[in-house]
């Protein structure tokens, strides 16, 4: 059983191990604890920029799980992710140094603070990132630890000087019920992560419910009842509420919704004071208007000004892999390239929407990795139906993250499914080779190319661009 023991605020530093320290959420708490004076190590299966940014911090990072990496830890930091067979678990517990879990380490980090966590299914990334962006231009000076890099500061965490900690709260493993924070965000509740609860979604809202009740009674939960589940939970909870929506009557919502490229406009109605004011982000897509109302109802209840909301909206720099564009250029020609981490359906659904509107006149070929055999199983009706609206799809093998494939789960399954419904198979692909020799024969000018998935597609990519920047 994992133990467990409070990182008191008294001054003391301690000697952190962290068990798959190359992850996003692992590697922000690193950085954060680092920042802030404790000494790091950690260990993964490979370098990437954010261990390097870590050895710049004077982290010690080993490549590769071996016991020999554990020497003079006081607190071991494992992600759910990490198996009890681990030899880096084995020699913590032989040792007799307390396992702390990823989302116990970030709870116990907010603790004392004015905690704002950010909650959901979709959007968490880009709702905290950006509210913690325009916590720094309204200058709050805030601590934040998200799910992705700003691509400003290329930074996942960041310690700063007030009391304002802001994260994302995590539901994939239910470590989000951890948390305390003083203000709630919840995006939106939809099906993922079933193995978590079971399959049952019943369970699921439930632990939205716990997550709800760690608010405080003096604090706020801010809501997206465009999403019916979040709505049913609104109705429920007895606490001090905002609501937000583009299709509902909330309390702070959206209307005259215009969007020119990658960048939207769109006015705010506040119900409460009749207030009225126009806004701009520079994202796409109507989801993402849903995820600048949560980041405006927060920064109200944080007394920021209207001039100070829309300049830390429209100067937002974007986060990583959120309809990213990475390159004009591919084999030469003049391309669109976009890194995108949606891998859901919904997601899925949302970007191409979102895309379709930015380039109507242009081609979008759509390169999609699923992510997990048991999230395409259990969401294939649902993939089928957003696939099947993509004209030019090309699916790249399942990213397994560890599980065993099940059968009438693969990418050749999808595949198979998307061409009973439309009559037109989208190509399926193995692995980085094959991509980047059959692509070339796809592509032509003024295309814009979509990378999208969890898995190790973005890394593909990326190989793919660093392979033709070569060439040229």
């Amino acid at each position: 059983m994992f133990q467990h023991n409070q990182i008191e605020a008294d001054c003391r530093l301690y000697r952190f191990h962290f068990i798959g320290i190359g992850g996003i959420g692992m590697s922000g708490l690193a950085l954060l604890l680092v920042e802030q004076g404790h000494q790091i190590s950690g260990s993964d299966l490979k370098e990437n920029y954010l261990t390097e940014r870590l050895v710049s911090k004077g982290a010690q990072i080993f490549v590769g799980h071996h016991q020999e990496n554990l020497s003079n830890a006081d607190f071991v930091v494992v992600s759910s992710a990490i198996d009890w067979s681990n030899p880096e678990v084995i020699k913590a517990q032989s040792l007799g140094i307390p396992l702390i879990k990823r989302g116990r380490l970030l709870a116990d980090l907010m603790h004392s603070t004015y905690g704002i966590s950010v909650a959901g299914t979709h959007g968490k990334t880009t709702t905290s990132s950006l509210l913690s962006h325009m916590f720094i231009s309204a200058k709050r000076s805030p601590t934040y630890v998200i799910g992705g890099c700003l691509n400003d500061t290329q930074r996942n965490a960041l310690k700063g000087d007030s009391k304002y900690f802001i994260c994302e709260a995590d539901e994939s493993d239910n470590s989000f019920v951890e948390l305390s924070p003083v203000v709630s965000i919840i995006t939106n509740i939809d099906a993922d992560h079933m193995e978590t609860f079971g399959g049952n979604m019943s369970c699921l809202e439930a632990s939205f419910d716990q997550y709800c009740h760690k608010v405080p009674f003096n604090g706020l939960v801010v809501l997206g009842i465009d999403d019916l589940n979040v709505q049913r939970l609104a109705n429920r909870y007895q606490g001090t509420t905002i609501t937000y929506g583009v299709h509902t009557d909330a309390d702070i919502t959206a209307k005259n919704i215009m969007q020119e490229g990658l960048r939207t406009r769109f006015s705010v109605a506040i119900k409460k004071s009749n207030l009225l004011f126009e806004c701009e982000i520079p994202l796409p897509g109507e989801h993402n208007v849903q995820n600048a109302l949560a980041c405006i109802a927060t920064c109200l209840n944080e007394k920021m000004t209207v001039e100070e909301i829309q300049q830390g909206l429209s100067s937002f720099p974007g986060v990583g892999r959120r309809a990213q564009v990475i390159s004009s250029r591919l084999f030469g020609e003049n391309v669109t390239v976009i890194d995108d981490y949606g891998h859901h359906p919904c997601e899925i659904e949302a970007t191409h929407v979102a895309l379709k509107a930015a380039w109507p006149e242009r081609r979008l070929v759509w390169v999609f990795q699923p992510h997990r055999y048991s999230r395409t199983q259990f969401q294939f009706a649902a993939y089928i139906d957003c696939l099947s609206k993509i004209q030019h799809l090309i699916l790249l093998d399942v990213f397994p993250a560890g599980e065993a494939e099940i059968e009438g789960a693969t990418s050749a399954d999808l595949a198979q499914a998307v061409a009973q419904k439309t009559g037109d198979k989208p190509l399926v692909w193995k692995d980085l080779y094959e991509m980047s020799e059959r692509l070339k024969e796809i592509i032509k000018p003024n295309d814009v190319v979509i990378f999208q998935g969890a898995g190790s597609v973005s890394s593909w990519a990326k190989e793919l661009l660093t392979c033709q920047s070569k060439v040229a």
